[in-house]
């Protein structure tokens, strides 16, 4: 457990930095241009797409966001407390699949 709470933590931590690396970027002649996925729902908000954009906003930066978030606590959370704790919430899991 402690394995998934050290990656859960470390993913927290990272994904602000790793969405503000360009994911495209390209190059013609002397033009250079690149996009980071905090700027492609604006980009294509301001292309007239905004139902587009916000489900890029929503499903690549927002979701993912929360899932990490909501990971860690969680994760924190079964890995300190006690055993019964831990064994009932597995069980509830384990009936959700």
């Amino acid at each position: 457990m402690s394995r998934v709470l050290a990656q859960a933590f470390a993913a927290v931590i990272l994904i602000a930095p790793a969405n503000g690396f360009s994911f495209l970027s390209f190059s013609i002649r002397d033009l250079e241009s690149s996009v980071t996925l905090y700027q492609a729902p604006e980009s294509l908000w301001d292309l007239g797409m905004p139902g587009l954009s916000i489900m890029v906003a929503a499903f690549i930066i927002v979701i993912p966001a929360m899932v990490l978030s909501l990971l860690a606590p969680v994760s924190a959370l079964l890995h300190w407390a006690p055993a019964d704790f831990s064994r009932d919430i597995a069980a509830s899991l384990r009936s959700l699949r």
